[in-house]
């Protein structure tokens, strides 16, 4: 019994691979299949669960959404009684994608959510991001986009930690679109070119299509049509090799409207044209799918039919020539009587001889006759048959001319309408982009007051110059307002006179980076200057208290954080005590550079932290020999360009400030300052100059 199962399987599993070439073959592998599985299986709850797994797979092949889900269903459930965890998180991924492609986001959450349970229970860490990514999809087609961010976020991070390429590209080219429709149009050139970068590297032409297209549109938003329109064509190009059709619709969609944006409207229209009838071809494809299933389920119960007449009339011929056999018996015993009667008569009259011979010439006759009869009826019959097979031809062609002419008609009326659409259209982008043009005004004046502002909080010229006889401070946002600021306080301490400076990088950057960087230096200025605190590590401790108290992170899902380095500077002792949150600080003395870390948590940002239980630690080194120490953000040595295309790196910062440690302060800014635009500008990658990607902040000071 096990042995013959083991074969239907075999079979079975032969069927779903020849179903995904002939779809026509779906409803027999149900019927045939399913039966003798479950006949044969006598009650075995994982053969029969395993059938039903298979035919939902095999009804999603054929498109066939309302079979597939029933039979996932039945197999979920069989699963769960058996507490097969592993099969039964495939199944609920399977049956969450199938209510996404539904656009029921809130099934399809439910679903994903039961999946991740049980793959976080297995600790299946590539499962898990996977099943973020379908998280981030369900968000974001949904319409919660920040969401979306946090789920392609955490794939992300994981991706990047398995080193798998492929769910790192996915990962990437997602944030690309949830920043696009964000309107982060720079961040999203910055995860979709990484995602590109993956992509090419691996030959993935559905997955290059694809993010080609997202690009091509963040070009379009940013007006930079020529660029848009090479990554849209490039785009068309590898989904029309791979024969992608959902892709080549997207992009036609896509080439329409860029050229309705430059106003090129006949190209638009082409596009548009392209568009449709693709659309319409898929839509034929479908409808001929159902056809074909139905001309099975057709000539399935034609067949049964035929053989129920078939062998009726087997029955009746039977019993026809039983009826014949009993006549020609009859027949035969009648006719021996005629004879010897014939014979009696013939023998007593010699006329009936001449008789019978003139009646044979006329049967003779009679029978030619009726040949000829015969030929003729089989002629009429022939030409009877050409002339309905030629009345069958015409109203054949009849019928495709109406067709034909009713599909002119549409398109008729669609382009009509089409036309008239676009013109509303216009009318309207007219109108919104009058409107978002005043806004971004309005936007931008506030925001360059906010600079103002922010500007007037930071350390004055003045009071750098007080604190040291020579500095530098090289300070670029990567918007108009930073999220990275510097801080300083002179005061005296324990009997010696200190310097107290601080450089630190918040979350983000613009406007809400800015926000940040307000509440640190509030804080900053509570603990050292109004509570006299002046041990490094308990300011770090106590301001990282404070900074998840005013954010209210224990309560809320606000992960915003902050990374800073801290330096108290001893100039009767000689010494620094330096601490730090993810952040090092370097020094040069007598022609050699030395880094000191910090340590390896955030100040807030309690979701991020995985070693929150960490201590804050406090360095000293000591300054009797001439010193210059540099205090740091990340955004430099993160940025990308060069050639080949990559990040800058820690290590090659470390040398560059190695290089220019001997001039003056000020030359040292414009040499660093020339070799970052050298960096963005002088790259191969496929944007050049490369923009920047973070705030930038390095303060160096000479003690």
């Amino acid at each position: 019994m096990k042995r013959g199962f083991v074969l239907f399987l075999l079979i079975l599993q032969t069927l779903i691979a020849a179903a995904q070439q002939n779809p026509t073959a779906l409803l027999k592998v149900k019927i045939d299949s399913l039966e003798k599985a479950l006949s044969k299986s006598k009650g075995d709850k994982s053969k029969i669960a395993k059938i039903y797994q298979d035919l939902g797979m095999i009804y999603q092949m054929n498109d066939d959404s309302e079979n597939a889900l029933k039979n996932f269903q039945e197999g979920l459930k069989l699963y769960e009684e058996l507490k097969n965890n592993q099969q039964a998180a495939s199944l609920y991924t399977a049956i969450g994608k199938m209510y996404f492609d539904r656009r029921d986001n809130n099934k399809a959450l439910e679903y994903y959510r039961k999946a991740q349970n049980v793959v976080q229970q297995l600790n299946d860490q590539k499962e898990i991001t996977k099943l973020n990514l379908l998280i981030a999809e369900a968000h974001e087609q949904k319409g919660d986009l920040r969401t979306a961010r946090e789920y392609n976020l955490r794939a992300l991070e994981s991706a990047e930690n398995m080193r798998d390429e492929k769910l790192t590209s996915n990962a990437l080219s997602n944030l690309g679109d949830v920043f696009m429709k964000l309107g982060s149009y720079q961040d999203a050139l910055q995860y979709t070119l990484r995602s590109l970068e993956i992509k090419r590297g691996e030959g993935d032409k559905a997955g290059m299509a694809h993010v080609l297209t997202t690009m091509g549109e963040i070009y379009t938003k940013l007006g930079q049509y020529e660029k848009a329109n090479g990554y849209f064509q490039e785009g068309l190009q590898l989904a029309q090799q791979i024969n992608a059709r959902q892709l080549q619709l997207n992009l036609y969609l896509s080439l329409f409207e860029y050229h309705e944006s430059k106003k090129e409207y006949q190209k638009a229209l082409e596009y548009h044209k392209d568009y449709v009838a693709l659309k319409d071809s898929l839509f034929n494809i479908a409808r001929d799918r159902q056809m074909n299933e139905l001309a099975v389920r057709y000539e399935s119960a034609k067949k049964e039919r035929e053989n129920l007449e078939l062998q009726q009339k087997i029955t009746e011929d039977q019993a026809a020539i039983q009826s014949k056999n009993q006549l020609l018996v009859a027949t035969g015993i009648g006719a021996i009587v005629l004879l010897v009667f014939g014979l009696w008569i013939l023998r007593d009259n010699q006329k009936l001889k001449q008789l019978n011979a003139l009646h044979q010439k006329d049967e003779l006759e009679i029978k030619r006759k009726n040949e000829e009869l015969e030929k003729q009826q089989e002629e009429i019959l022939k030409r009877q048959e050409q002339i309905n097979q030629t009345k069958a031809e015409l109203e054949k062609q009849k019928e495709e001319l109406e067709l034909k002419s009713e599909q002119l008609q549409f398109a008729y009326e669609a382009i009509n309408d089409t036309n008239a659409e676009l013109r509303q259209q216009k009318e309207a982008m007219k109108q919104q982009n009058t409107e978002l043009r005043h806004k971004n005004l309005q936007i931008m004046e506030s925001i360059r007051y906010a600079k103002d502002i922010q500007e007037v909080l930071l350390p004055s010229e003045k009071r750098m110059q007080e604190a040291f006889q020579e500095y530098f401070i090289l300070s670029r946002p990567k918007d108009i307002v930073s999220g990275d600021f510097y801080w300083l306080s002179q005061k005296e301490i324990d009997g010696s006179k200190k310097t107290i400076l601080v450089t630190a990088d918040c979350t983000g950057h613009g406007v809400p980076g800015a926000l940040l960087t307000i509440i640190g230096g509030n804080i900053l200025n509570q603990l050292i200057n109004e509570r006299n605190m002046s041990k490094p590590e308990e300011i770090l401790q106590t301001l990282n208290d404070n900074f998840v108290a005013t954010l209210q992170q224990e309560e809320s899902q606000i992960g915003d954080s902050m990374d800073i380095s801290l330096c108290i500077i001893d100039h009767q002792q000689k010494e620094v005590a330096f601490s730090g949150a993810k952040t090092p600080i370097f020094y040069v003395q007598n022609g050699e550079i030395h880094e000191l870390k910090g340590s390896p948590r955030h100040i807030g940002g309690l979701h991020r932290q995985r070693k929150r239980n960490v201590a804050f630690t406090t360095t000293t080194f000591s300054i009797a020999a001439p010193t210059t120490l540099y205090m740091i953000s990340d955004g430099f040595y993160h940025q990308f360009g060069g050639r080949p295309f990559r990040k800058f790196m820690r290590d090659n910062f470390k040398k560059l400030l190695l290089e220019v440690s001997d001039k003056p302060l000020a030359n040292q800014k414009e040499l660093l300052e020339t070799h970052l635009d050298h960096w963005m500008q002088d790259t191969d990658a496929s944007l050049s100059p490369f923009p920047q990607i973070d705030d930038i902040l390095v303060v160096g000071v000479k003690i």
